[in-house]
């Protein structure tokens, strides 16, 4: 798994795609937020209104265990990912790759530092 990282709106899904469109056929795009969305029946916002954040941490916890057990992904991380040491430590304990994506900077540096690693 190759996780991608950053602040809300920095651009994780946009690299995350370019990501796994240029890894070809072998890694699929896996997004946390849109994972606690399916396994809550909820939008985000109805989630913090509905069941508050601390039950939206939960949630984000869960995303990041199942996406991290996925064979070849990119996860795109929802911002809040990085405020919770649980979610790190998972990410780490499973992925393969040994490399980080950070979103906001250069993504074709980011997309070939990813493919010295990967392949």
């Amino acid at each position: 798994a190759l996780p991608i990282l950053g602040f809300m709106a920095t651009g994780k899904t946009t690299t995350g795609k370019k990501l796994a469109l240029a890894l070809g056929n072998l890694y699929k795009l896996v997004e946390t937020d849109q994972m606690i969305i399916d396994e809550a029946g909820k939008t985000i916002p109805e989630i913090f209104a509905d069941d508050g954040e601390i039950r939206f941490r939960e949630y984000e916890i869960s995303a990041c265990k199942k996406a991290s057990e996925l064979e070849k992904v990119v996860i795109s991380c929802g911002g809040g990912v990085v405020l919770n040491k649980i979610n790190i430590d998972i990410l780490k304990l499973q992925m393969k790759s040994g490399v980080w994506g950070l979103a906001g900077g250069s993504i074709p540096v980011a997309i070939l530092l990813a493919l010295k690693y990967i392949t």
